[in-house]
């Protein structure tokens, strides 16, 4: 296998400095620093599925179970359930009346 010659590759043009001198090479270079750039990408994202997927990539492990939840206390909920209600009372009353002040538009 031959070397390649970066000399000649980066060398150049005699005609001048016009971007279309060497086009083919720059659209070479594009497309492939496009595919390595998307190559890279797709070995980062699977490394980080399968981490994922095996359950200790985030620190934890499959078998830990939850913290435990603290439960409802009746009465508090009873409160609080009234306390809503008296609310919407409030709520549908104000609805049913007209406001006091004058409509500034007429």
């Amino acid at each position: 296998m031959t070397r390649p010659n970066f000399k000649k590759f980066f060398k150049r043009s005699k005609r001048g400095k016009d971007l279309s001198a060497r086009a083919a090479r720059d659209w070479n270079v594009i497309l492939a620093m496009t595919f390595a750039c998307g190559f890279i990408m797709i070995m980062i994202s699977g490394y980080f599925f399968l981490g994922a997927r095996g359950g200790d990539f985030f620190g934890k492990t499959a078998a830990e179970e939850p913290a435990a939840t603290p439960t409802l206390n009746r009465a508090t909920l009873e409160s609080i359930i009234t306390f809503y209600g008296e609310r919407e009372k409030t709520f549908n009353e104000l609805l049913k009346t007209k406001p006091a002040f004058v409509d500034p538009s007429r």
